[in-house]
Order: structure tokens, then sequence, then C-alpha cells
């Protein structure tokens, strides 16, 4: 009976790290996309903000979908930031607008 759970416990890791490593495959080709169709950001500003997108999903318990939540998110940044100054942090809460005491 425990050579029979330590096989299955051994099968799960393996499927695991095969999902964890299909991620990782599935996110470097969001990111060859996002530089591909943001070419005036800086790669590094890209890697940036798609391991920022990435690590706020990290504790997600359905993995399907990171990869295109993760692309969506910093392409919405990306797309919504005048090209002369730097993305925000997709990871940080909105701001709001300050209000004038007067």
């Amino acid at each position: 009976m425990d050579a029979a759970r330590s096989g299955d416990r051994a099968a799960e890791e393996s499927a695991s790290a095969h999902r964890a490593h299909a991620e990782q495959v599935a996110l470097h080709y969001v990111t060859v996309r996002l530089r591909t169709a943001f070419p005036s950001v800086g790669h590094d500003t890209v890697d940036a903000l798609v391991r920022a997108a990435h690590d706020a999903l990290r504790h997600a318990k359905v993995r399907t979908y990171i990869p295109i939540l993760v692309e969506r998110r910093v392409r919405n940044t990306l797309a919504s930031t005048p090209t002369n100054t730097a993305p925000p942090n997709p990871t940080a809460p909105p701001q709001q607008a300050e209000t004038d005491p007067a």
C-alpha cells in the first residue's frame, strides 16, 4: 500500500513539475510577443513587468490561464503608458486622484 502511495506521489510531483515548466515556457513566449508589440519599451522593462504580473498571481490555485492573464495585464499597462514615461508597477494598487482642499 505504501508503494502505491509513493508512486502516486511521485507521479503527482512529476506532473506538477511539468506544469510549472510549461508555464515558464508560455511566459517566455508572452515576453517575446510583448517585446515585439512594444519595440520602444526596453527589454528589461518588459521583463520586469512580466515578472511582477506573474508574481502577483503566484497564489492562484488554477494555473491554466496564468500566462494569458499576465500578458493581458502587461499589455494593458504598456498600452496605457505614454512612450516617454516608465510604466507603473502592475501590482501596485491604483492611485487615487488628489483633490484640491480649497
